[in-house]
């Protein structure tokens, strides 16, 4: 017998202390602003094309230099910060992140853009793996789900308020004048990082590299089921953001109603992570739940072509994939303690696995729509997710005699 994914629905147990709720609370502050500055470059892409002369093929390296950094960084990092503290490793890339936010408003070539959305990624690579280390070192292993939840939560309203700030904050206020505001509030969570006293202390680890440590997780189940639904995530949610914008677009839905559609995916999702944080789930059962919701909408997203019906299917999928992310990240970390390996690593190897795919995915997606293989590819995906889910099933434990 296998326990439901979802239990009673309890508030943080009375074991967890303030302190590691307002770490917590300031991890998912931080995840906030990485989304939501990744995000805002969005709307500024214009601005810079008129008055630094960018090209929309140099607009496309800018942007996609963050996510090169997450790529290529999270691993190095997450491991450095089990090396020397994972607290050490997120406030020194916050304090970096504040002082380059606002030199954007003063670049004035195309390799400076590329370098600062670099560093960019070099915080969102510490605050996803460092940051999350810290956090899932501070707080008990029976409410790192709980936790999750709550960066989660925090970061779903990035998809609102990212463009908010590229957007009307920049018309209204100015670029600098704006940028200048993010980096006061980025370096106020970098003084709240800083008071907080936490252990932060080195991994004691009998792996001196990233690469054997990865070796040695990579022998315990939680961890290939985390890269292997990690995957399955990236690869349907990075392809939908292109095969669902298109869809739309060609039945005549304007930008801001496709933009309104993500939105309203983003903050259904935060409802369900709010009521997930006050419940007990088993976290294999429940990702596994959660591939099956999206394998669901990807089959329903590739027969039924129909607006409305689209529209909530996609709205539906944003919302659905919560349950995958708040189950797969506490399952990496308690398997990375059954490694005996550095949570930093391990989270680091998911986001690594998150960002390559999310690279491959919308690519992959738009050769599917010169082939006029939309059907197709919502299909391929939910047969990828059928996999996954087979993978992810708890397996029976043989009863005694």
């Amino acid at each position: 017998m296998h326990a439901s994914p979802f239990g009673v629905g309890t508030p943080y147990p009375a074991g967890v202390s303030a302190k590691e709720i307002r770490v917590a609370s300031l991890i998912a502050a931080l995840v906030l602003l990485d989304l939501a500055v990744w995000l805002a470059a969005v709307p500024i892409v214009p601005v810079w094309e008129r008055e630094i002369g960018l090209t929309h093929a140099q607009s496309g390296v800018v942007l996609g230099a963050y996510g090169i950094a997450v790529l290529t960084l999270s691993i190095p990092i997450g491991h450095l910060g089990d090396r020397i503290g994972p607290r050490k490793v997120t406030i020194v890339a916050a304090l970096l992140f504040a002082l380059t936010v606002p030199l954007f408003g003063y670049a004035t070539t195309f390799w400076q853009l590329v370098a600062l959305r670099a560093i960019n990624g070099v915080f969102s690579a510490a605050s996803w793996t460092a940051g999350l280390a810290w956090l899932m070192n501070t707080v008990p292993d029976t409410s790192r789900s709980r936790a999750m939840t709550t960066v989660n939560a925090a970061a779903s309203p990035a998809s609102v308020i990212g463009p908010v700030i590229g957007g009307p904050c920049v018309s209204a206020f100015g670029l600098r004048p704006t940028l200048w505001t993010v980096c006061a509030v980025i370096l106020a969570l970098t003084v709240w990082a800083l008071l907080e006293r936490t252990h932060d202390a080195p991994v004691a680890s009998e792996h001196p590299s990233a690469l054997t440590s990865l070796r040695a997780g990579r022998r315990v189940p939680g961890i290939r089921l985390a890269w292997a639904g990690i995957a399955f995530a990236s690869l349907a949610f990075g392809a939908q953001q292109l095969l669902a914008t298109v869809h739309l677009t060609d039945r005549k839905i304007s930008a801001a109603n496709v933009g309104w559609t993500f939105t309203a995916g983003s903050l259904l999702s935060v409802a369900f992570a709010v009521m997930l944080a006050r419940r007990d789930f088993d976290r294999r059962s429940a990702a596994q739940l959660g591939v099956g919701a999206v394998v669901l909408c990807l089959i329903a997203l590739g027969l039924v072509g129909a607006t409305v019906p689209f529209i909530v299917e996609s709205i539906l999928m944003g919302a659905l994939g919560t349950v995958i992310w708040i189950s797969l990240y506490p399952m990496c970390s308690a398997a990375a303690d059954e490694a005996g390996i550095g949570q930093g690593v391990a989270l680091g190897s998911l986001n690594t696995v998150w960002a390559g795919l999310a690279i491959v995915a919308p690519a992959a997606a738009g050769l599917a729509l010169e082939h006029g293989a939309e059907t197709g590819a919502y299909l391929a995906l939910a047969v990828l997710g059928c996999i996954v889910v087979g993978y992810l099933r708890p397996r029976r434990v043989p009863s005694s005699a």
